[in-house]
């Protein structure tokens, strides 16, 4: 599924340019949708208490690479 998305954003940039705030736009959203899908994981009752703190903490770090780039978006819009 991550390939199929960053092969889509490829294909995207090239209609729009490539412009920075286009393609940190589209990263955020990417990152909006890991972390969803992380949260998904988490909330299932059937994945077992070892692999949950392991998606904790990478969630976690995904979401310090959202905020990231949130800000750059942020610099590049003002």
């Amino acid at each position: 599924m991550g390939k199929l998305y960053r092969a889509w954003m490829d294909v995207k940039a090239v209609f729009t340019g490539g412009d920075r705030e286009t393609v940190l736009n589209n990263c955020e959203a990417g990152e909006d949708a890991a972390q969803k899908a992380y949260q998904m994981a988490l909330d299932d009752e059937e994945v077992m208490p070892r692999t949950k703190e392991l998606i904790r903490r990478q969630k976690s770090a995904l979401k310090a690479s959202h905020d990231q780039i949130r800000s750059l978006r942020d610099a590049v819009v003002h």
